[in-house]
Formats: structure tokens, C-alpha cells, sequence
């Protein structure tokens, strides 16, 4: 049983961390119009309950809404009500918040989205945890409401062929994806690519992809009130690619530009530095070359033009939101270059090169390995010390792609070699595309022992 003393500290500890987050220039809870705190939150103590409410400032500037939320740290599960003010000055009764907890973290987000929120012009909202319960409240806003009107055209073919292959994509079967809940608007056209970061909901495997991809839907559709998951693909740290809408309609990842728009999302939080909670990631090698991947084959399945990509504060004021973090804002140069690069030729390899033979020095075999950005005519030879060919490997056409090729040692006679320095040689013999050199021939040096 805690001592005065103890209750005391406990209470402290909770004082503080109920703060408000004012350093924030923009929200990491991307459905949200972020809003700010009338004052410190406060904190009371009801038996073995500890209660900590708090009131948001007057947002009618930013009516009409669809609801509010809040997000937030706690070490146990809260239970969360809201209450609101109207125009007439008159305060609602309490009622129970949704909750929704993102998996692998202490993080919760609330949210209530009826008549009662749509109609209000401040919040106030009461936590309750047991009292050796730790809360942090991180942000809050209001959901603005999207006036975004879908052109009533219509829709043109909804794919083209493409010689890009389809990365492998985990179906909302397989994830178990919720059906919608209520129709879907087909995509008229396609013309805008966006790429988002979760503002939280990391996930390193497959199995965390599926609860984070699992809660996000749950919000989306519970909590924001929308008929399915927001985008149309999310992709996790280990690469692996979640289908959520399907590609053929429109999504809600980017207020009033949804239409023609297939939005493409990171698990995970890219924003440095960000207060409230660790926003830290970089992205992960796997996920940058999925999303290449996955946005080269959608551009060339729905004939975008090149170059398209933005991220989600791209079609805002940076104030608006920080979405997709600068982790990776500051990447999409470099990404938009990548999926062009993929476009033309079809993914990696996008250049010859080839690797030094191993094991080097060998006994009685070594292997060589080469890359071909496109299928090209190829000879590859083994020459010894004076510049004599001792035998060609390779003399023929291979299509684009990683190979390998081994030595034994022995010439085009069937001998043995002797002992000592030999050369390997790759040469091309046919044009191929601009987008890399015309003619390839590289060297590189091994030593036979025996």
C-alpha cells in the first residue's frame, strides 16, 4: 500500500506529465486540424481512480467539423469521456470516448465523432486510469470536414500493360482487413502519387505490419468515421506491402485532393524532432526500395506522368501537417529519380557491373558475378599473365538481371591451368538503351593456386 509520501510523488509525477505539448508547429495526428489546451490539464483523485480533464481552446474558427480526438501516453488502459460546449453556451452531458490503442506502444487515441461534436465549439475531456497509472497528453484536434466533390465523368480504362512486375502485395485477406463500411467512389482518372508516414504505428515485421495495419483501419473507420482504411497501400519496415483500398477508387489520405490520387503509406514516425513522442525513424532500406517498387509499377499501370510523387504537406502550408516527416520529405527527390530509373528499365539492376571473383585467391573453384541492366549479348573470359584468352565462360545473349558464373581452373582444352594471376573479362556487344553506356567492358584480376 503506497504512504502519503509515495501518493504524493505519484501525483507530481502526474502533474507534469499531463502538460500540454506547446512546442509543436504541427500535428503528428495527420486526420486532424490540430487545436490547442485552454490551460494545464487538471488532476483529481476519486478513491483509487486518478481523473485528469483538461479543455481545448474555442475552435469555431475551424467549423464545420466531423468530430474530435486526442492522442496520448498511458501505462494502463484509460477510460476516456467527452464533453462539449455549444453555441449556446450550454455544456453536453459526458459520454464515452472510442478508444483505440496502436499496437507495440503505450499510445492511445480518442476520439467522438456524433451531432454532439459536429455542432460544438469546445471540448472537455476527462481520462480516468488507476493511480500508479502514468498518462501523457500528447495532442488533440478537431476532424475537419472534406468538401472535396468527385467529378461525375466517366471512368477510363483503369489499367494499362506494363512490363513492371507487380511487387508482392500481402491482400487485405490475408492482413484481414474489415470490409468497407459502405461504398466505395471509383478513381476517374489517375494523376497525383502521395506518400505518407503513420505519424506513429511502427511496425519491423510482418506479424507487427498486420496489428499496425489491422488499428489504423480501425481508427480510420471507427474513429474518423470514413468507409474504409485511408490508403490505398501501406508499407511496413521490413518491406513487406499491405494492400488497403483498392487501387481502383478513391481514397482519404489527402484532404481535397483525393481525386486521381493513389496514396502510398509508411509505418512509422519521420518527423524530428518532435516533442510529445519519439518521431525518430529513418527509412529502412526495405521500405525505401519497396515504395520505388510499388510506385514505379503504379505509374506505369495507370500511365502517369513522370516525376509525380509528392508528399502529403506538399499540396499544404507546412502548418497544415508534417506528413510524410522530413525523414523522408527530404528523400523524394531522390525517390522520384529511383522510380523513374525503375520505369525505364524495369527495375534494378540499373547498370552493369561486375563483382570480384570469391573465393580470390581459389584452389579449385571461384565464382563470378555480373548485373545486366537490359539483355544484352555478353562474353565473359578468363585470360592469363601474357594476355592469352584461356577460355570464354560466357558467349551469348542473357536477359536483364543478377547472374553468376564459375571457374574450375580449366582452359578451353579441358586442362588444368597453372598456378598464378589470371584476368576476367566482361564485354557487351550490342546497342542498348540511353539510359546507360552504349558498350560495357570491365576487368578484374584473380590468383589460381593449386
Amino acid at each position: 500500500m503506497l504512504n502519503y509520501t509515495n501518493r504524493i510523488r505519484i501525483l507530481f509525477w502526474l502533474v507534469i506529465l499531463v502538460l500540454p505539448i506547446s512546442s509543436v508547429s504541427a500535428a503528428l495526428l495527420e486526420t486532424t486540424e490540430p487545436i490547442k489546451l485552454e490551460s494545464t490539464p487538471i488532476l483529481v483523485k476519486v478513491g483509487s481512480i486518478t481523473q485528469i480533464s483538461a479543455k481545448s481552446t474555442d475552435y469555431s474558427d475551424k467549423l464545420p467539423i466531423e468530430g474530435v480526438a486526442i492522442r496520448l501516453q498511458s501505462t494502463s488502459k484509460p477510460e476516456i469521456y467527452f464533453r462539449f460546449l455549444n453555441s449556446s453556451d450550454t455544456w453536453s452531458d459526458w459520454n464515452s470516448a472510442h478508444l483505440f490503442e496502436e499496437p507495440f506502444s503505450d499510445r492511445w487515441i480518442a476520439t467522438y465523432n456524433d451531432e454532439l461534436a459536429d455542432n460544438s465549439r469546445q471540448f472537455e475531456v476527462k481520462i480516468e486510469v488507476t493511480d500508479n497509472s502514468i498518462v501523457k497528453i500528447l495532442e488533440q484536434g478537431v476532424f475537419p470536414v472534406d468538401t472535396e466533390i468527385y467529378p461525375n465523368i466517366a471512368a477510363k480504362p483503369f489499367y494499362y500493360q506494363t512490363d513492371i512486375p507487380k511487387p508482392t502485395i500481402i491482400s487485405r485477406q490475408e492482413w484481414g482487413a474489415r470490409p468497407p463500411n459502405g461504398n466505395y467512389s471509383t478513381m476517374p482518372y489517375y494523376d497525383k502519387l502521395t506518400i505518407h508516414h503513420a505519424a506513429g504505428w511502427g511496425a519491423k515485421t510482418l506479424q507487427e505490419g498486420i496489428a499496425a495495419v489491422k488499428s489504423i483501419q480501425d481508427f480510420h473507420i471507427d474513429g474518423r468515421g470514413w468507409t474504409d482504411i485511408a490508403y490505398h497501400f501501406l508499407i511496413d519496415k521490413a518491406g513487406n506491402i499491405f494492400q488497403g483500398r483498392p487501387e481502383t477508387v478513391i481514397g482519404a489520405h489527402v484532404m481535397s485532393h483525393n481525386t486521381g490520387n493513389l496514396g502510398v503509406c509508411i509505418l512509422g514516425c519521420y518527423h524530428p524532432p518532435y516533442t510529445a513522442y519519439p518521431c525518430n525513424d529513418q527509412l529502412t532500406q526495405e521500405s525505401h526500395d519497396a515504395a520505388v517498387h510499388l510506385f514505379a509499377w503504379l505509374a506505369d499501370k495507370f500511365d502517369y506522368k513522370d516525376r509525380v510523387l509528392l508528399g502529403h504537406r506538399d499540396y499544404y502550408d507546412y502548418e497544415h501537417t508534417s506528413c510524410p516527416g522530413n525523414n523522408i520529405h527530404r528523400l523524394l527527390p531522390e525517390i522520384r529519380e529511383e522510380i523513374y530509373t525503375f520505369r525505364q528499365l524495369g527495375g534494378p539492376p540499373y547498370e552493369y557491373t561486375i563483382a570480384e571473383n570469391y573465393p580470390n585467391p581459389f584452389f579449385n573453384s571461384t565464382t563470378i558475378g555480373y548485373n545486366l541492366p537490359v539483355e544484352s549479348e555478353i562474353t565473359i573470359s578468363i585470360y592469363n599473365i601474357k594476355g592469352e584468352t584461356v577460355i570464354n565462360l560466357v558467349e551469348k545473349t542473357q536477359p536483364k538481371g543478377s547472374h553468376t558464373i564459375n571457374w574450375n581452373g580449366l582452359d578451353s582444352q579441358n586442362n588444368l591451368s597453372h598456378a598464378g594471376v589470371y584476368f576476367y573479362q566482361i564485354k557487351t556487344h550490342q546497342d542498348v538503351t540511353s539510359e546507360i553506356d552504349e558498350y560495357y567492358s570491365e576487368t578484374g584480376k584473380m590468383m589460381f593456386l593449386k
